[in-house]
């Protein structure tokens, strides 16, 4: 099965779009993961490396690691 994650701020102006991107992803049957930084525009959110070995091992199939 095709994976995807992507991490984005609530308050960057690509959101809107991103959320369409990501629901049109879903919808074509990828196995999605959308996680959303709160209070953060278009920016790298704090603690990125671990957020971005977080959304590899999801996108790889390593569930267990994916949710640390």
């Amino acid at each position: 099965m095709l994976r995807g994650a992507i991490i984005i701020g609530e308050k960057d102006p690509f959101y809107p779009k991103i959320e369409q991107l990501y629901a049109l992803m879903v919808e074509r049957g990828l196995d999605g993961k959308l996680v959303v930084e709160p209070g953060l525009g278009h920016k790298y959110p704090d603690e990125f490396e671990g957020k971005l070995n977080r959304a590899v091992d999801f996108v790889q199939g390593d569930t267990k690691r994916a949710t640390r």
